[in-house]
This record gives structure tokens, C-alpha cells and sequence, in this order.
């Protein structure tokens, strides 16, 4: 029966809007205009800008959501940041290896404020899943590392759980390089299953996990002895290739590995894994468990979770494990856990919009905080700011990639990236129950409203810093230009139009007259900028106008509506 049907029959009418309001994975239809637009960017990439916006306001969902998974990466290569020089296989001195930790971190994030797609955004996601630290190993595995995280951005889930099981840098991360059948050694063992793959539920006796047993961790750090880390050579290569990726791998120690058949418990349904007869044969061990694993139901509801507190949000209520989650997870394992298949259904969701219930304002849009790299790499993009070249400009490259946001902008404000405080990762994407909340609290507030202050003022608060003081955004030129702001000599169309495209939601008219009679006017009447504005255009002496407009920039980029996405 439809609603107006029943409007005196409050038993239907109640039920009915139980179903109305329920989350929902149905497609929202239609163009997306500059909000859903400016969230769909917000949450699956770095690259946020007013074109970008304005590009994707024009499109249809799934038009939107094709053009972010379906648009190949075209990647540079890693340059020394020392010389300028082409990095990968040149000659690398084990001696002076933590300076080339460095070229691989700053490229990474080079090509992540480039990348118009969702591949590093979904490449972070799997580092956070499956956590490494680069202070753990070489540089080149740290390099094979994040391009396998990028190879199944959108691949199976399940292959690559088998392949970062004997990824060099996973292999020393958690130390089954060091696990041998005189030696057992589960931390990887367990963190397979714990953090990886399956999570650890409610415990229901002395090492019964639910979903696990200190028994099935033991049976799988026997399986796992034998693979060991590979170090790259004089012309940094590594001997043992993947040959389904051509991405270097650990190899296989026959010698050192428990060749016995393994079973594990009931919560994988009593299974044995026959033991290897060679060092090949200890990768179809590797596969079978994998398989038997991955052959839980609840590994994929596990990791569609985290898709959604990743990229949706912190809350998962009854209604979104059941109505979102759960349908998430059947499709992602009648998929072989391709990583595509949900994404493509997530954000191309009513759900994901706010659109499947009457209040379109209250669930998802502006409700999680940005972290530390999302803070500074939006504001990179939105603002145009120009990153040296790291060929041409080898030695502002490094020291603003160093000292400007390595340092500045994400360990001040508790991210260091790639390199986590534990193997759960970082505090805003796994400790409940504030997750994303975390990375704003009393001891970042300071270091996040200095991000903006660094790009305005193009130093630090403390000191003068020279690979900063040219690495700016010029407020005056950026607004200025016809295509960032239209009409600059109005104080109130100018904030209306910073504000659309910077904030989630366009703040109320008291806020609206805040930002435009308290920072940017501070108390002279409006007409006074139309005349400041015109002069500075006709002179171009931008003295009048450049202190308010620094002002209005760094109030509106630390209000709190900047923090949030």
C-alpha cells in the first residue's frame, strides 16, 4: 500500500517508514551536482579541487564512479632525492639506504597529490589493513610493497593476502623471516588472522577467539616456517619475482620448514593442510590455507567493515550491518573478493549520499575528520600549490617534502606515515570508540590548524623556514584568478564561494557574517573592500587587500568545518 493510502492507519503508516528509513545499497540516480560531487572526491581521493568539482557535478553516479575506478594510473618513476636521478635500479649502498627510504615515501605522496583516481586513497586503505612500517627494511621492499597495494586497489582480497604473506617487507615486519621449524614464530600467524583477514571475536573460552584458536595460530606459524625476506643486491634487484605480478618476493627454505600436515580447529571445520614436498609445494600450502580462511563468511563481512568506517563512516548499527554489510559481503565472496565490486556498489549507494532517508544532512556527509594526509593533500590540491620537481628541483623538492609536510604538516599532527605506532596501525582508523575522531584532540589542534598557516604564511610559527618561505599559496593571485573566485570585490560572494567548495555543508548566514564582517572586513563597512578590491586591481598594490583575505583563508581553512569530510 502506498504511504498517502494509508495516512490514518498509524500501524501501516509506522511500518512503512521503518522501511523508508532503512540504509540502503539501491543506486542513487541522477547527476550528482557540486555537494555529492565534492563528497564522492572527498572520500575516495587526494585530489580535491573547485574544476574537479565542478567536473564531476556535471556526471552521473555512475558515470562519476566509473571515471575514479576505471582511469588507468600512470605513474612516474621514483626519482634519488639526492641527485634527481632515476632511482630504481640504480646502485644501492646498504650504508646510506635510509636516505632511499625517503625517495620511495616523498614519490609516493608526489604521485598521490597527482593521482586523479581512487588508487592511492584505496592503496592507504590496504596499508592500514595489512600494516608494514618502512623502518623495518629496505628500501626497494618497501617500494615492491606499496606498488603490490597498488596492483589490487581493486583486485581480490584474497590474493592478496597470499602475496603479502611473503612480501619482503611483510616477511621482516612481523618476523616470519625469522620463523623456522627449529624456531616457530607466530606474530605473523596471528596477525593474519586478527588484524588481516578474519578478526578476532567475542572470546568464548581459554584461547577460543570465536573465529580463531590459539591452536589454529599455532598450526599456521608452522605452515608459514621457511619463507624468508630477500635483500636486494648491487643493482638493488631481487632474485625471487612473483609470476603472476613480476613483483620480487620472499622464497621458500625447504630445510627450514615444517613439512608435517597441519589441522586446524572447528572454526575452520577441523581442516588438514597436507605438508609440502619442496620448496614449491610450500606455496600450494601457502594457497590452501589462504583458501581455507577466506572460506569463512565472516572474513569479508570483516573487511567490508572497514571499507565502510574507512570510507563512509565510524558507526556500524544494526540496521547498516544488516542492510549494508552484510549484502556488501555476499557479493564481495561470490566475486572472488574482488575489491571492485564493493566499491563500485558503496559509492554508487543511496546509502553513501545521505539519499536513502528524509534527512539528507544527518548520516554521512561532513562526519568523519580528516586525517593529517587528507588534511594537507586537499589543501595542496584545492589551492594549486606547486610541489618542486623533483627532477629539476631536486634539492627544494626534498627539503619541502622533509621539512614541510613530513615533518610540519603529518608527524606534528601524530601520523607518521607508513610507519604506525603498532601493528593495529594508527589510533584514527582502528581504536573504538572515537577511530576517526582521534586525530583531532588536544594534542593535534595545534599542529592542524598550522597546516594552513604554513601555506599562507609560508613558514612555520616558530621559525623562518626557508624550504617553506617559497612554497606558498599567494592568496591575492589565487583569488584574483576569474576561475577560482568570480567575484572577488564582493566580501559576501566571496566567502559564499570559498565556502561551497571547501566546506561539506554551507555554513548559516551568522557564520556567513562572521567570516565576512569579523575576519575578512574586521570592522570597516563592505563597501570599503569593493573600493580596497578596485583599487588593488587598478594599481596592483595588494597591501589593503592581502591581510584581510590572509585572515579570511586561515580562519575558514581552521574553522572546524574544514575539519571534517
Amino acid at each position: 500500500m502506498k504511504w498517502h493510502e494509508n495516512r490514518h492507519d498509524t500501524t501501516v503508516n509506522h511500518q512503512q517508514l521503518i522501511k523508508f528509513l532503512m540504509a540502503s545499497l539501491n543506486p542513487n540516480i541522477g547527476i550528482l551536482g557540486k555537494r555529492l560531487a565534492a563528497h564522492l572526491l572527498r572520500r575516495t581521493t587526494y585530489n580535491v579541487s573547485k574544476d574537479r568539482i565542478n567536473e564531476f557535478a556535471t556526471m552521473e553516479v555512475q558515470e562519476a564512479v566509473d571515471k575514479l575506478l576505471r582511469q588507468p594510473l600512470i605513474l612516474t618513476e621514483p626519482l634519488d632525492i639526492q641527485t634527481g636521478r632515476p632511482w630504481l635500479y640504480t646502485y644501492h649502498n646498504r650504508q646510506y639506504d635510509s636516505v632511499y627510504f625517503y625517495s620511495v615515501l616523498f614519490w609516493w605522496v608526489d604521485e598521490a597529490i597527482k593521482d586523479t583516481t581512487i588508487n592511492h586513497r584505496m592503496a592507504f586503505f590496504l596499508h592500514t589493513n595489512f600494516t608494514t612500517s618502512w623502518t623495518f627494511n629496505y628500501s626497494r621492499n618497501i617500494y615492491d610493497h606499496h606498488d603490490l597495494l597498488r596492483k589490487y586497489a581493486f583486485g581480490s582480497f584474497k590474493e592478496l593476502a597470499a602475496k603479502v604473506t611473503v612480501d619482503n617487507l611483510m616477511l621482516r615486519y612481523l618476523d616470519n623471516h625469522y620463523n623456522t621449524k627449529f624456531n616457530p614464530n607466530e606474530n605473523y600467524a596471528r596477525e593474519f588472522f586478527e588484524l588481516f583477514t578474519i578478526g578476532k571475536g567475542p572470546q568464548i573460552g581459554p584461547g577460543n577467539y570465536t573465529y580463531f584458536t590459539e591452536h589454529d595460530v599455532k598450526e599456521a606459524a608452522r605452515l608459514l616456517t621457511g619463507f624468508q625476506g630477500t635483500i636486494p643486491n648491487q643493482e638493488g634487484r631481487l632474485s625471487s619475482i612473483d609470476p603472476d605480478t613480476g613483483i620480487p618476493r620472499g622464497f621458500a627454505r625447504y630445510d627450514r620448514h615444517d613439512i608435517e600436515d597441519k589441522q586446524f580447529s572447528e572454526a575452520f571445520q577441523n581442516t588438514v593442510i597436507t605438508g609440502a614436498t619442496d620448496a614449491d609445494d610450500m606455496f600450494r600450502e601457502l594457497e590452501e590455507f589462504v583458501d581455507m580462511v577466506f572460506n569463512q563468511d565472516e572474513v569479508a563481512r570483516n573487511i567490508c567493515r572497514k571499507i565502510y568506517r574507512f570510507f563512509v563512516g565510524r558507526n556500524i548499527t544494526p540496521e547498516i550491518e544488516q542492510d549494508i554489510i552484510e549484502p556488501l559481503a555476499n557479493e564481495m565472496r561470490q566475486n572472488d573478493y574482488a575489491f571492485e565490486v564493493v566499491l563500485r556498489r558503496l559509492f554508487e549507494s543511496q546509502h553513501f549520499y545521505d539519499e536513502d532517508d528524509a534527512d539528507s544532512t544527518d548520516d554521512t556527509i561532513g562526519t568523519l575528520v580528516k586525517s593529517p594526509l587528507e588534511l594537507t593533500l586537499h589543501m595542496i590540491n584545492h589551492f594549486d600549490i606547486e610541489v618542486p620537481d623533483a627532477a629539476t628541483d631536486t634539492f627544494r623538492y626534498r627539503h619541502f617534502l622533509s621539512n614541510g609536510i613530513f615533518h610540519n604538516m603529518l608527524r606534528k599532527n601524530n601520523l607518521y606515515l607508513f610507519s604506525p605506532p603498532n601493528v593495529a596501525g594508527y589510533p584514527g582508523y582502528y581504536l573504538d570508540p572515537a577511530r576517526d575522531r582521534n586525530w583531532f584532540s588536544s594534542n593535534s589542534v595545534v599542529g592542524r590548524y598550522s597546516v594552513p598557516f604554513q601555506f599562507i604564511k609560508g613558514r612555520s610559527r616558530s621559525r623562518q623556514d626557508p624550504y617553506m618561505g617559497d612554497v606558498k599559496l599567494d592568496v591575492v593571485a589565487y583569488v584574483a584568478n576569474s576561475e577560482n573566485i568570480n567575484n572577488p570585490a564582493d566580501a559576501y560572494d566571496l566567502v559564499i564561494e570559498l565556502a561551497e567548495y571547501i566546506y561539506c555543508e554551507m555554513p548559516d548566514q551568522d557564520r556567513l557574517d562572521y567570516f565576512v564582517h569579523d575576519i575578512l572586513l574586521q570592522g570597516i563597512a563592505i563597501e570599503d573592500w569593493t573600493y580596497e578590491w578596485t583599487l588593488y586591481e587598478i594599481t596592483g598594490d595588494d597591501s589593503e587587500v592581502r591581510i584581510g583575505l590572509e585572515n579570511l583563508l586561515l580562519a575558514m581553512l581552521q574553522a572546524p568545518e574544514y575539519q571534517l569530510m
